[in-house]
Parts: structure tokens; sequence; C-alpha cells
């Protein structure tokens, strides 16, 4: 598909198109279920991509993602309470 041969309609229509507009409801049963979902939002979908089941599954750096998401959530925590917190003697 292409724009200068197909509709916008048409483009819209296309089953990987419509797939990634489903949101949390084209994703893997996995992938809903999973903590990080909405940080991750089920990674890339051309990582998904398995034959037999399409794209239909979590991505291939799944478990990458969870403890990318995991680090930077200690991290941030880490800033929040020792780094951007105001010094005890200006409370």
């Amino acid at each position: 598909m292409d724009v200068f041969t197909h509709t916008l309609d048409e483009v819209a229509a296309h089953p990987g198109v419509v797939a990634r507009q489903r949101g949390l409801d084209g994703l893997s049963e996995q992938c809903r279920s999973c903590p990080v979902v909405r940080s991750c939002g089920g990674g890339l979908y051309a990582h998904r991509y398995r034959t037999g089941s399409g794209f239909l599954n979590p991505s291939v750096y799944c478990t990458d993602l969870q403890r990318l998401k995991e680090r930077l959530g200690k991290r941030r925590a880490y800033r929040l309470v020792f780094v951007d917190a105001e010094p005890c003697c200006l409370r």
C-alpha cells in the first residue's frame, strides 16, 4: 500500500492499521495483564510478530522493557527522595 495508489480510507481499513488503533484491546492477553503495559504499550508493533500468530504476541524485548521500566522507576523515586527533596532545615 502507498499514498499514491490507495485512498486514505483503504489505508485506514488495513488490518495492520486497525490493530494499532485498538489500544490495549489490540494487544495479547499476556501484554494486557502486564503491570507495565501502560508504559511500553506492548512494545514496537514489528517486534511482536511471530509465524503462526501474527502480531498478537508480546514484544521480543518484553523482558528488557520490563527491566527498563523498573530501573527508571527506582531512579525516579531516588531523585524524588534524595535529589529534588527540600532540605530538612527548610521545611
